[in-house]
């Protein structure tokens, strides 16, 4: 389901910049016996992909929808207005390399935005 659908997600991306960033995404509700439902949610944009399960949170839209959101929010740097601003976004583009794991487990990170790819 693309994000601007009138699906089950739709109303927790409302003012989402779906031109510039196209979105997609699925909602689920997992029911066990005597539990409360578990709520999943999984998304995709052409850079990133977010995933959220919440045991017994409810239901996808309604539970992990507005973590989702705010997780996006953060990459892209996008306020609850639907504008982008690159210079409060996390990562506007995804790395292009993985960080240099060491024998020892230590992690050799680079600098933010120094391995970044080019738009």
């Amino acid at each position: 389901m693309c994000i601007r659908d009138s699906g089950s997600a739709a109303w927790r991306f409302q003012g989402w910049p779906q031109k510039q960033i196209p979105m997609h995404a699925k909602t689920g509700t997992a029911e066990v016996y005597g539990k409360q439902t578990t709520s999943w949610f999984t998304t995709y944009t052409k850079d990133y992909t977010v995933v959220m399960t919440i045991s017994q949170g409810g239901t996808g839209s309604g539970a992990s929808g507005p973590a989702v959101r705010k997780i996006y929010d953060a990459l892209y740097g996008v306020d609850d207005k639907g504008h982008i601003d690159e210079k409060k976004a996390l990562l506007p583009r995804p790395e292009a390399k993985l960080p240099k794991i060491e024998s020892d487990g230590s992690i050799e990170a680079q600098p933010i935005g120094a391995g970044r790819r080019k738009p």
